[in-house]
C-alpha cells in the first residue's frame, strides 16, 4: 500500500545575488505544497523500512521559469531522492526571478522536501 506524501513542504529560499525578486511557484508556496501533496508518493520501500525525514534539493528556475539542474544537496534514502527529483521535475514552470529592470534571470532556489510516515 503506498501513502501519499503526509509533511508540509516550505518554499526554500532563493540562492544566489542578482534578482530584484525570487523566483516563485504559480499561485505562490500554498498552490505548491498541493501540488506536492497530490503528486508525492511515498516510495513503497522507504515506507517499509520506516524511512522519513527531508531531501534538501536545489533546483534553478530559468528565465523561462522552467526548472533545471536539480540536484541532492542533503541526501537522505535514494527511494526518496528518486522520487522528490521527479516531482520537482513535473512541476509547471516558474515564475522567474527578475532583475532591477524587470527582465527575467535565472536563480536557483533550495527546497526541502520532508517524508514522514502516517501515524499510526
Amino acid at each position: 500500500m503506498r501513502h501519499r506524501f503526509l509533511a508540509a513542504v516550505a518554499l526554500g529560499t532563493a540562492l544566489g545575488a542578482g534578482a530584484a525578486t525570487p523566483p516563485s511557484f504559480p499561485g505562490g508556496e500554498e498552490q505548491m505544497q498541493d501540488f506536492l501533496s497530490k503528486n508525492i508518493q511515498y516510495p513503497a520501500r522507504a515506507q517499509n523500512n520506516g524511512i522519513e525525514g527531508v531531501v534538501q534539493l536545489t533546483f534553478t528556475v530559468g528565465p523561462d521559469g522552467r526548472i533545471g539542474k536539480i540536484s541532492v544537496e542533503r541526501p537522505l534514502d535514494p527511494d526518496l531522492e528518486s522520487e522528490a527529483v521527479r516531482v520537482v521535475r513535473a512541476m509547471p514552470a516558474w515564475v522567474p526571478a527578475t532583475d532591477d529592470n524587470g527582465a527575467p534571470v535565472s536563480q536557483s532556489v533550495s527546497l526541502p522536501v520532508k517524508f514522514r510516515l502516517p501515524a499510526e
